[in-house]
């Protein structure tokens, strides 16, 4: 009982020895502004460094803290935070408790802009029978968009001509977010691009633009206020050729301004035509030299409405002018049943100018439970005049020494529609008329023809992820009623398409049908101004059955990093059209008929796509192996070409390479020579570029068509020369303003933005 007694006295007496020579440290943590830190780290050290370190902790919410400490007379007290500039003090540690206040000073960060790049053009997906790609960083960093679209191998870019094509699908129609106003690519930034999305097809409410595929460039959000200034000339020093744009975009989260002007020249272009008919009545026999001028001015306006995250709004308008005029020495030979010839010699002047202007409106909306309706609508208006002077140098026909014509002719052209999510319906209505003006060779007063169009459009998609399948279905119906002078026809067509995709890590097998017609437009059935003796009129037939096309195509793709290929097979069966006409020659008091018998011929394309790419270079071959069969006859050709783009630091040079484009049908054959260009760019800085180029063309490029009938024969042969080569020269400046703080930099970041900044 005395030993617990006494173990017990013991232990209180140590207690208590260790309370009173308890020494502990206390106090808080605050900033300049008196408002607590929290989560500061303290520690005290016997010396500068933490080597003697003592004790530590962390201060809490409210900035306090303890620290403890034992036989120290004096100690360095340490304070840090991430916001805050070190704190160190020292101090001497009394016997009793001490309460100590620690004001922390802010710290000046210093960020660096810190830029991570992906490479994302390796990878290609599907979505509703579209291949969508993306832009790499070198594309991305062009000023010329052209140029930047040059690395998808499914497009085949003329940056000189400023024209995109797809590969064996012709000239595309290109769309911005979905939507044709107008704009130009040029008032788009390289940077800005999302991705880009290419389909063989096009949205039914613009089919009426006469194209068969579509590219449709998809932007980033814009989320603050910026402008592009964009201005480009590349031509040849004596403007034969050549091409000049400038645009100007202003973009907010809310709405988007654009504004283009564009021109384009082709001067001093040679020609050799020869024509020759035979007929009952004559024959027919007429050569030409030709000299021609070709020029093209276009403005277009506009701009996109965000009204809010489901309803935008888009509206263009869009003028342009295209003035032409050529000379040419012409020699005839007019052969009568009754084998009197006539032959003579004369020069043609010929001027032309096409103006029109285009206004188109778009609306889209999401409505809650129901799905997305969107309003269309376009309008067109176009007046073409044309004067035709003959001075006759030799002549063997009385009475005739100069012939003067005039033709003036409208067309309106109306297109609007209503979509709800996949299905469409709308109509298209053009209405045209003609006055061929006095002539002083066939004395008459003038003449006027009217016509009119009318087409209604019914259209429904559906489309499908099914697994690794992509499908899509749709389904075109078209009724056509037309009228011209004393004739009508009407006609209907059913339109559909498959397109289905499987797709398999980077493999991909694609499966494609399509339906497609054709019939000409009022411009096609207007009276022909012709370069002879024929001023006649045309007479629609309601028989017409329009021309008619299905396409067959199947692919296989392989897509890794450093490579794309594609390997396709396509089919194309053609119908050629029904159509008849009337041609009547008041000189010669004769009526020609013309009647193209149903007939069919077939083509097919076994192709290659390739694109490798290393480092700053890439190289994209395209190409493939052509047959034509008709019914008695097969024709067999190679098409293709090679494009090579290099890219190291300020320098950008582009090199492509054409082979011979042919193009067959029952009545025509076009054929253009192989052709390169080799494009070197280099960046003077961020807003100036300079251009260096050469165009040649290693032949000529021609154009035949044939009729033959029963009663009459007409073949036509036109032979372009089109300048052996061109050098071209040109300069772009392009500036864009961005609003400050949208990027990150080595300035000092501001003390109300420090919070946002990390937590972020």
């Amino acid at each position: 009982m005395i030993k617990r007694k006494l173990l017990l006295c013991i232990a209180i007496f140590f207690w208590v020895e260790v309370v009173t020579n308890a020494q502990s440290l206390r106090g808080r943590v605050i900033d300049d502004k008196g408002n607590p830190v929290e989560i500061a780290t303290i520690y005290l050290s016997a010396d500068k460094t933490t080597t003697g370190l003592i004790s530590s902790c962390i201060s809490d919410s409210l900035g306090y803290f303890i620290l403890d400490w034992h036989n120290h007379s004096v100690g360095y007290l340490n304070v840090s935070h991430i916001e805050y500039n070190s704190y160190q003090e020292k101090i001497e540690l009394k016997q009793q408790a001490e309460c100590v206040e620690v004001t922390l000073l802010p710290r000046a960060i210093h960020l660096r802009e810190v830029k991570v790049v992906g490479d994302r053009s390796s990878v290609i997906s599907t979505k509703n029978g579209a291949k969508i790609y993306r832009l790499s960083s070198n594309a991305s960093k062009m000023k010329n968009i052209y140029s930047s679209l040059q690395e998808i191998p499914d497009l085949i870019v003329n940056v000189a001509e400023q024209k995109i094509d797809l590969v064996g699908g012709g000239q595309a129609l290109i769309l911005i977010n979905g939507v044709y106003t107008g704009q130009d690519l040029m008032a788009l930034s390289s940077a800005d691009i999302d991705k880009v999305e290419i389909k063989n097809t096009i949205p039914q409410e613009y089919r009426h633009l006469g194209y068969s595929c579509m590219v449709n460039i998809h932007t980033r959000t814009v989320k603050e206020k910026n402008y592009t200034t964009n201005l480009g000339v590349y031509t040849h020093p004596k403007i034969i050729f050549g091409i000049a744009d400038f645009s100007a975009t202003l973009e907010t989260n809310k709405y988007t301004l654009f504004g283009t002007v564009k021109g384009f020249g082709f001067l001093d272009n040679k020609s050799n035509v020869s024509e020759n008919a035979q007929g009952k009545l004559y024959n027919f026999t007429q050569n030409s030299q030709r000299v021609s001028d070709y020029k093209n001015l276009s403005i277009a306006a506009g701009g996109h409405i965000k009204w809010n995250k489901d309803a935008t709004t888009s509206i263009g308008l869009i003028y342009s002018t295209k003035p032409q005029q050529y000379k040419s020495e012409n020699h005839i030979d007019i052969l009568s049943t009754g084998n009197q010839l006539y032959s003579y010699d004369y020069s043609r002047s010929y001027s032309d100018c096409l103006n029109g202007y285009t206004v188109n409106v778009y609306h889209s909306h999401l409505i809650k439970h129901f799905g997305r309706f969107s309003l269309y609508g376009s309008f067109y208006n176009g007046t073409n005049k044309n004067n035709t002077t003959n001075t006759q140098s030799n002549n063997s026909i009385n009475g005739i020494l100069v012939q003067k014509q005039e033709l003036h002719s409208n067309l309106r052209e109306f297109n609007a529609g209503v979509k709800y999510n996949k299905s469409l319906w709308g109509g298209n209505i053009e209405i045209g008329n003609s006055t061929q003006g006095k002539s002083s060779f066939i004395t008459r007063d003038g003449k006027q023809t009217s016509s009119s169009q009318l087409k209604n459009y019914f259209y429904t998609e559906y489309s499908k992820q099914i697994g690794k399948w992509d499908i899509l279905c749709s389904l075109g119906w078209d009724i056509f009623v037309s009228h011209f002078n004393k004739g009508s026809f009407t006609t209907q067509t059913f339109l559909p398409i498959l397109n289905m995709t499987y797709k398999q890590g980077g493999n991909s097998l694609r499966f494609l049908y399509q339906k497609d017609y054709f019939i000409p437009s009022i411009t096609q059935l207007s009276p022909i101004n012709s370069s002879y003796l024929f001023t006649g009129s045309l007479l629609g037939n309601p028989s017409l059955i329009p021309e008619t096309s299905h396409t067959i195509k199947l692919s296989y793709e392989i897509s890794r990093k450093p490579y794309y290929w594609q390997v396709y097979l396509k089919n194309d069966l053609i119908q050629d059209k029904v159509f008849m006409f009337t041609k009547s020659s008041e000189s010669l008091s004769t009526t020609i008929s013309f009647e193209n018998a149903k007939s069919l011929f077939w083509v097919a394309d076994l192709g290659t796509i390739l694109r490798l790419k290393y480092r700053g270079a890439m190289l994209n071959i395209q190409g493939g192996y052509r047959m034509t069969a008709f019914s008695n006859r097969r024709e067999y050709n190679l098409f293709g070409g090679m494009q090579l783009n290099y890219s190291w630091k300020k320098l950008y040079a582009s090199l492509s390479l054409s082979l011979p484009y042919i193009a067959r049908s029952i009545e025509t054959y076009q054929k253009s020579s192989p052709e390169s260009q080799i494009n070197i760019t280099y960046a003077i800085n961020n807003m100036f570029d300079i251009n260096l180029g050469v165009r040649y063309v290693f032949s000529k490029k021609s154009f035949e068509k044939t009729e033959s009938l029963d009663n009459y024969s007409y073949h036509y042969l036109n032979e372009f020369s089109n300048r052996g080569n061109i050098i071209l020269l040109g300069f772009r400046i392009k500036f864009s303003s961005k609003k400050s703080g949208t990027r990150l930099d080595t300035n000092i970041i501001k003390e109300q933005e420090r919070n946002r900044i990390l937590s972020d």
